[in-house]
């Protein structure tokens, strides 16, 4: 590989990532020639033939004494926070796709909904378990790991868990969004949810009472919103909250819809 009286050295300044988000690994070589100069090559690239050292596996929620705990495995000392996002159905799959970003980007690929549950980083290696026991029965919870290594942050496909007690809630869409002339709300479970639509400074704005709410399916419930307020006059454009409304408390997370006036 070499001349005896000398050390062939390379600088690879190319990739941030030593391990893609999608598992391929960066991996370089050296390649010369047998005859004197010896001349040398040393070439990089991705390949999905080299197990990744880094990431963490076998992510899962589950139901324990009233409480959510996760779980996860990691073969190193690894630097974990946790978000949590409230009553929004996700399409959750099972595999461990990663999204990457920086650390400051975080907020931007999670939903609005999620919010931090660890202020204070998880440090841990080998099997790592993390209690969430401030849940509300009947409620759905996703929850999203970001591992962070050197200012980039790895963010985990989502897992869910379904709060046993009263019925589920699961406020699932606003469609289209943006609304126009007027749109759908989607929600799955309590049949006697009233929905309640605010503009962005808090005031209530519209509300339909389970007497005006079509069901979509054997769970599924749907409401039109024809973009009129409770007086029955026409909305500003703008950015407003839907929430669902159980008992005469808000039930699930809220989602944000942008009125365009044509």
């Amino acid at each position: 590989m070499s001349t005896p009286d000398s050390v062939h050295l390379a600088f690879d300044r190319n990739p941030r990532l030593a391990i893609r988000p999608d598992g391929t690994a960066w991996v370089c070589w050296m390649r010369n020639q047998t005859t004197y100069p010896y001349d040398f090559d040393v070439l990089c690239r991705y390949s999905e033939d080299v197990t990744p050292i880094y990431g963490l596996t076998g992510l899962r929620a589950e139901m324990r004494e009233g409480a959510v705990v996760l779980s996860w495995t990691v073969d190193y000392l690894g630097r974990f926070r946790v978000y949590r996002s409230a009553g929004v159905a996700l399409d959750v799959g099972e595999g461990s796709e990663l999204a990457w970003t920086d650390c400051d980007g975080v907020r931007s690929v999670l939903p609005e909904s999620a919010e931090l549950l660890t202020e204070d980083a998880i440090i841990h290696s080998g099997r790592v378990e993390y209690v969430d026991g401030r849940v509300v029965p009947g409620i759905g919870y996703t929850y999203w790991v970001v591992e962070e290594r050197a200012g980039d942050c790895f963010i985990s496909s989502p897992v869910s868990v379904l709060v046993p007690g009263a019925e589920v809630v699961w406020l699932r869409s606003v469609y289209p969004n943006p609304f126009v002339s007027g749109g759908w709300i989607m929600w799955e479970g309590a049949e006697d949810a009233a929905v309640e639509v605010y503009d962005i400074g808090g005031r209530l704005v519209a509300r339909f009472v389970p007497e005006e709410v079509a069901t979509a399916g054997f769970s599924e419930r749907l409401a039109y919103w024809d973009c009129r307020d409770t007086a029955g006059g026409q909305v500003a454009s703008g950015v407003y909250v839907v929430r669902l409304v159980v008992g005469g408390k808000a039930a699930g997370a809220a989602r944000k819809v942008v009125v365009l006036r044509r």
